[in-house]
């Protein structure tokens, strides 16, 4: 019989209202039965059972990635058994930031149990993962420990197919599959107008036709297609006319260093975000021959400038006096006003907004985001956060270390970006402009206008508003006031041959 132990006979919680009156030791028990009626006959029977008493046995399960061997935390881990074919038992815990977690496992006294244990399909850091396959636990009769057990993990995978419609591509084009949110990325070619992507990760992705799609006349909105509910997806993506316009450029402070953050508006309401590793940007949507484009960056004056279609603007921006600057070696580090943040001897800590720096020299910066810790001694690095959205730290130059508060490390170098996020690890990808735009598919300026108070700047920026370029202003001007000073010129060459005239003796 499994039951309580001897030394705490309360089995209510088991067997409700029927309690014990007497027990029995452990093992085997020899049991006679003599029944005898008042008559003195009697009848007797005897059995043999075994008593058999729980108890808990610690285990430690190691849950391991099957393709990389690296320990994985947050999954969790789920053991099953039936003691006697009779009675369910059921242990669950969630692995520590070694892949460890420790169970205590139900174990029997008299004879060995066995669990059975896996990792249900869970969704971490945006990918499924799940147990490649079971692992059978045996414990010994009266088991209080039992050595380490290792259970090996997947990312479950998925298939996208789909095909072009709307048009015929008369040239190879490929498309795009984004895994989100970390940005990973796969890419296939689009072969007669169809397409088709293998063994993706389970995940969330969104998938685009190439950006070079423009130079066909066409475009296409991009798709999200979910594989943590199905395995498979089939998708279609239609392509519609394109006729307009794009500008190019680059947006920099007045010491000629790029911004990393900043949108590029037009006057019809199109925005580009600014690639963060380089400051440059490319906006289109436009219909007309110009338009006025405005550039908004944290921490800085905005400027209108007038654009004329397929051409390149560049802005150079004045700081604003608000925007706090933090020392940085032979470098600094921006901190707009926009920006919410804490400082505490030199260590910055991002509630909300962007910080950027750079620095030549070996000088430790620390920088907490989302409860990731970010070490940097020196290069050019980006970051940017919203408690809604997530952030992102985007590496220039140089290289920092990731660490997580349940003490998961990793590292990051030159041209790498990584998500930053309390519900999942931090896992650098190569940063790429057209993944960029696929994971910011809303590029809408959140800055408000601030311009500059002096009043050349103040003029330039309220005839651009206006679609006026200063130059052509300048222009304008120098149109009128050469014939006017022709006029005058010859008005007083007149006056004067007149003057003089009427002086001059006749004869």
């Amino acid at each position: 019989m499994a039951g309580a132990k001897a030394a705490d006979p309360d089995c209510s919680l088991c067997h409700e209202d029927f309690e014990s009156q007497i027990f029995f030791p452990i093992g085997e028990v020899h049991f006679v039965i003599t029944a005898a009626l008042s008559d003195g006959q009697k009848a007797t029977d005897e059995r043999w059972v075994t008593v058999d008493t729980s108890g808990n046995a610690l285990v430690e399960i190691q849950v391991v990635d099957e393709e990389s061997g690296d320990p994985i935390a947050d999954l969790p881990i789920h053991a099953t058994t039936i003691l006697y074919e009779w009675r369910n038992r059921y242990s669950s815990q969630i692995s520590g930031a070694d892949g460890i977690a420790s169970l205590s496992l139900e174990s029997l006294s008299q004879f060995p149990t066995s669990y059975k244990i896996t990792i249900p399909p869970a969704m971490l850091g945006g990918y499924l993962y799940e147990s490649v396959q079971p692992v059978f636990l045996e414990l010994p009769a009266g088991a209080a420990r039992h050595d380490r057990v290792t259970i090996y993990v997947k990312k479950m995978s998925g298939q996208i197919s789909g095909k072009i419609i709307g048009a015929e591509l008369s040239e190879a084009l490929d498309i795009w599959a984004v895994h989100l949110p970390d940005g990973a990325y796969q890419k296939a070619a689009i072969e007669n107008n169809a397409f088709n992507f293998d063994r993706l990760p389970g995940g969330e992705y969104r998938v685009f036709v190439d950006p070079a799609l423009d130079r066909f006349g066409y475009k296409a909105e991009a798709i999200q297609v979910d594989l943590t509910k199905e395995a498979e997806a089939s998708i279609s993506i239609k392509l519609d006319k394109s006729t307009t316009s794009a500008i190019s450029g680059i947006i920099q402070d007045e010491d000629g260093n790029f911004l990393p953050f900043g949108w590029v508006t037009s006057n019809s309401e199109t925005s580009a975000q600014l690639n963060p590793l380089s400051g440059t940007y490319t906006l289109s949507g436009w219909d007309s021959s110009k338009t006025t484009v405005i550039a908004d960056v944290p921490g800085y004056y905005s400027q209108a400038k007038v654009a004329s279609a397929s051409s390149s603007q560049n802005f150079a921006l004045v700081l604003r006096p608000d925007t706090h600057i933090q020392p940085w070696g032979n470098g600094r580090v921006i901190l707009p006003s926009e920006t919410d943040f804490e400082e505490d001897n030199g260590n910055i800590t991002l509630k909300k907004g962007w910080i950027w720096g750079n620095n030549e020299v070996e000088e430790s910066l620390n920088v907490s985001v989302a409860g990731i810790q970010i070490t940097l001694n020196s290069g050019t690095f980006a970051v940017e956060f919203s408690p809604l959205q997530g952030g992102w730290i985007y590496l220039s130059e140089g290289e920092a270390t990731l660490r997580t508060e349940e003490g998961y490390e990793v590292a990051l170098g030159s041209g790498q970006m990584a998500a930053l996020s309390e519900s999942f690890q931090p896992i650098p990808v190569p940063y790429n402009e057209t993944v960029f735009a696929a994971l910011h598919p809303d590029p809408i300026s959140p800055l408000q206008n601030t311009w500059e108070l002096s009043l050349g700047s103040r003029i330039r920026d309220w005839f651009a508003r206006l679609g006026i370029n200063i130059a052509q202003v300048i222009t304008f001007v120098t149109y009128i006031l050469v014939p006017i000073a022709i006029v005058a010129l010859l008005i007083g060459v007149i006056y004067s041959s007149w003057k003089y005239g009427f002086k001059k003796p006749h004869n």
